[in-house]
């Protein structure tokens, strides 16, 4: 009985070659995609800061609370809190400074019907670049814009 074998799959060589070629176009790309997060980092954090802002000011219309977001600068984070509830916690970007504008980073505040308790600004300084966060009167709305 001769039994013949089933020739469909690849050689060791091919094997070989394929890794080599995934592995040179890996070391190549892996240093421009992390170099590109690190230089987009502000603009990821203030995005997901605009976004739990909108959070925080959505749960205080629909649950009736007054939310507050605290900036804690020594220890690199920002919380959400419905009075001692943590609902949301996140780590800054190392080397983000936040500082008072002509609102306490301390101590915002979205009252229950999801304006602002105080219109104003609160600054940020990381590498050197000036942004700040702006809440408008009375509405609510805020936006994040450099300077």
């Amino acid at each position: 009985m001769n039994k013949r074998f089933n020739q469909m799959g690849y050689t060791l060589l091919e094997t070989i070659i394929v890794m080599s070629l995934l592995s040179t176009i890996l070391l190549i790309t892996f240093p421009l995609l992390t170099r590109d997060t690190v230089n987009n980092q502000p603009a990821f954090f203030f995005e997901q800061l605009e976004k739990d802002l909108y959070e925080a000011q959505m749960l205080s219309m629909t649950d009736g609370l007054q939310i507050r977001v605290f900036f804690n600068q020594a220890a690199g984070e920002y919380t959400i809190r419905d009075g001692t509830n943590i609902i949301e916690k996140r780590i800054m970007p190392k080397g983000m400074n936040v500082f008072s504008g002509t609102l306490d980073f301390r101590n915002i505040r979205f009252i229950p019907n999801g304006r602002i308790w105080a219109s104003g600004t609160i600054n940020f300084i990381y590498k050197g670049r000036s942004y700040m966060l702006v809440f408008q009167f009375l509405r609510g709305r805020f936006y994040v814009q450099e300077f």
